[in-house]
């Protein structure tokens, strides 16, 4: 389940 962590960083650089 590799989806949760690839939103988690996702999120992290928009925030970026």
């Amino acid at each position: 389940r590799g989806a949760y962590k690839a939103i988690k960083k996702a999120q992290a650089m928009r925030a970026l």
